[in-house]
């Protein structure tokens, strides 16, 4: 199983998966199976994912805020 804080992240933000798939150019499936730990996004998926939130909401989320065990290349 995946470990992130990407459904909790989402949550303190009030944003929805739907819109985070739109900005990051990901579909909302992706976007889901990561958000509830079913899947482990690539580097790439998870780069564009932080890069949405950061959009989003207009902060400066790091990739480790968002995916802690998670290797960044």
């Amino acid at each position: 199983m995946a470990d992130n804080n990407l459904y909790q992240i989402l949550a303190k933000e009030g944003l929805s998966q739907s819109q985070l798939a739109n900005v990051s150019g990901l579909s909302s499936g992706t976007v889901n199976r990561i958000a509830t730990k079913k899947k482990s996004g690539a580097p790439r998926t998870n780069h564009k994912i932080v890069k949405g939130i950061n959009v989003l909401c207009g902060k400066d989320y790091d990739y480790k805020d968002v995916f802690p065990q998670a290797k960044e290349y």
